[in-house]
């Protein structure tokens, strides 16, 4: 659960008017500020039947009453917001003879309130007030102070089903098609989708709360006039994305606005600057920091992020569905065509309600099929290829698929991890970390690396299982070296993080095939002479011609050329490191030959650790695909410059 009274200290990097970031809610400051005579009336008509103030016997003075928290805030019917305002009172008694010292009383008061939500908060009112205990922290489970709902990830399915039960309640009875657009229709919600909202399609979607220009990033105007209820979704979602995109984009939009308008109720009331309280931008990336530096929009996103798929496929009806598809294409497939029966049912799934092919897959995930894993798996910003495996060989929150994010933070964090990377004895081929042995890599012409048949249909056998988390909530949190990664790295993260846990059974299976394998050979042959007679013997070792070492290493062919006659020609890192890949050399060999130029890879820098990673792991990849990861992280790329 997040801890909602560090989050709000945050709620904002814009200046508000009314809220400055102190440690009470902006709901509490706008009750004080606002409401604060009718809270102390109620308080004091309450106080009249107090018997420990018996006016008969005392004579009773009130110095003051403070509003201490707003607490228990939750939402009992639609349009309404419900809340209890703690107060606590100093009172003065003396007896009426004159006898005795004053006594001096603190009363501790719940006002339970109400309030209409609008375009703003109206029709206050005090429902009833009760004595209460002191209450010092805030007791907050279903909204926080800035009216934010207080959802785990759990209660997804949850808020679907309220949602549906409002909207299309035929959809939670039987596996149908929600049909969202019909539901923003009669949600009153109007759906325009000819404005850009963003340079790059940064973001998919905007909702309105309040009349007036909606501004982009760079305080240019997207939208004159824009009326409250408005959707606006961009163009180019259509042809850069897909239809099942769009389609969630408008359920992302229409839960916004079934349940994140009293944030933004209170939002105008306390003069929030910009647009905040105005729109809501929906940004195609989430926010990949941790839960600690969120603020209150990043919660709203991700809400809505998370919901939307629940409300395109409820889990009461869908996997009906996801069963009759299963029964229809993979159930008595051969195995040679399991891959292609799952990738039917995927596609018929995702066609069927409406969504893209990544949101039914991962919605069948969730739901514990398991053995989707195997298809349409995205990575590194193309499709890997299929495999299988025993859907019991992994947990529910465990995958034998890694991305290069994952993998360089991973070694970067992990110092168990990088010793692994660093033995030279797994390959990160194909999206996945494989044993490197003959039995599961295999080279093509070129000496690039690919898993082999056997190895894609037992990937539980030879892959090693990673813990499939969140980067907002990630393992690594704490450590000063996941701060640097986080700051150097690509800002575009995935919301999903995978983990190396080396205490996994699986993984500590592997470990120990490997350390019982026996050592190649070849592991390690130090090689007599300089840098130049080093590549020399390498380039004569690989039968590798000038011209075919420049295809394999993008360095140019007179680089090389000169590299082989004179020792004191000036090069650089990446042309050395370009030559470790061209030449696939092993860990040990890698090393060895940087040792000889003119070079270090220095641990503590960000580039320099990728690099390092890259030696152990990645070098039997082509060169492409090196500098693709390389530069998707804002890493040079490997190979000689046009100067050298």
């Amino acid at each position: 659960m997040p801890n909602w009274r560090d989050v709000r200290n945050e709620l904002n990097d814009r200046k508000l008017d009314y809220y400055d970031a102190h440690d009470e809610s902006p709901l509490k400051k706008l009750i004080d500020a606002e409401r604060y005579d009718e809270i102390k009336d109620a308080v004091l008509q309450h106080l009249e039947n107090d018997p420990d103030l018996d006016k008969k016997k005392y004579n009773v003075s009130l110095s003051d009453v403070e509003i201490e928290n707003v607490v228990h805030i939750e939402q009992p019917r639609e349009g309404i917001i419900a809340f209890d305002v703690i107060a606590s009172c100093d009172i003065e008694t003396a007896a009426h003879k004159g006898s005795g010292q004053p006594r001096f009383i603190e009363k501790w008061v719940s006002a339970h309130c109400e309030v209409s939500i609008g375009i703003e908060l109206t029709d206050f009112s005090v429902v009833g007030v009760g004595h209460t205990e002191v209450q010092e922290e805030s007791e907050n489970d279903r909204f926080s102070g800035e009216l934010v709902p207080i959802i785990p990830r759990d209660d997804f399915d949850r808020e679907a089903t309220r949602f549906l039960e409002k909207n299309y309640p035929i959809a939670l009875e039987k596996p149908v098609p929600v049909p969202i657009r019909q539901i923003a229709e009669n949600m009153q919600l109007t759906i325009i989708e000819d404005t850009r909202l963003s340079e790059a399609l940064s973001v998919f979607g905007i909702v309105v709360f309040e009349d007036g220009s909606i501004v982009g990033a760079n305080k240019e105007i997207l939208a004159r006039k824009a009326k409250r209820g408005t959707v606006y979704i961009d163009p180019r979602v259509y042809y850069e994305k897909t239809y099942g995109t769009v389609n969630s984009t408008i359920a992302h939009e229409c839960y916004h606005w079934y349940r994140h308008q009293p944030y933004h109720a209170l939002m105008k009331m306390i003069g929030a600057k910009d647009d905040v309280g105005k729109v809501i931008r929906c940004d195609i990336q989430p926010n990949s920091k941790d839960t600690e530096k969120w603020k209150a929009a990043d919660w709203l996103e991700w809400q809505a992020n998370g919901v939307a798929m629940h409300i395109l496929m409820p889990v009461q009806t869908c996997r009906q569905t996801i069963d009759r598809l299963m029964q229809e294409h993979f159930d008595n497939a051969e195995p040679a065509y399991k891959s292609i029966a799952l990738e039917t049912v995927i596609d018929e799934l995702a066609h069927y309600y409406g969504v893209s092919r990544q949101a039914a897959k991962t919605r069948m995930r969730q739901l514990g099929y398991n053995n989707v894993d195997g298809v349409y798996t995205y990575v590194n910003g193309h499709y890997i290829p299929q495999f299988s495996f025993d859907p019991a060989s992994l947990g529910r929150n465990q995958t034998y698929t890694i991305s290069a994010t994952d993998l360089f933070k991973a070694y970067c964090c992990s110092k168990d991890f990088k010793a692994l990377i660093d033995s030279g004895k797994a390959l990160y081929v194909d999206g996945h970390l494989c044993i490197n042995k003959p039995e599961y890599i295999e080279h093509d012409e070129d000496g690039t690396c690919r898993m082999t048949e056997y190895a894609l249909s037992h990937v539980d056998e030879c892959c090693f299982v990673f813990d499939l988390g969140y980067t907002y909530d990630s393992k690594y949190l704490g450590l000063k070296s996941y701060t640097q990664f986080l700051a150097k790295s690509d800002p575009q993260l995935s919301a999903r993080e995978c983990s190396y846990d080396p205490t996994n059974a699986h993984n500590r299976a592997l470990n120990a095939l490997m350390d019982s394998a026996p050592a190649k050979s070849n592991a390690l042959r130090r090689y007599p002479g300089s840098f130049a007679e080093t590549l020399v013997q390498l380039m004569k070792e690989r039968k590798l011609s000038n011209k075919k070492l420049a295809d394999l290493s993008l360095v140019g062919e007179k680089t090389i050329q000169r590299l082989r006659n004179d020792e004191e020609y000036p090069t650089s890192k990446q042309t050395v490191l370009g030559l470790c890949v061209g030449l696939s050399l092993s860990p040990p060999e890698a090393n060895d030959f940087f040792e000889k130029s003119d070079f270090k890879l220095n641990p503590k820098k960000h580039e320099d650790y990728i690099y390092m990673c890259v030696l152990g792991a990645c070098v039997e990849n082509s060169i492409y695909a090196v500098n693709e990861m390389l530069e998707a992280h804002g890493v040079p790329p490997l190979g000689s410059s046009p100067n050298e």
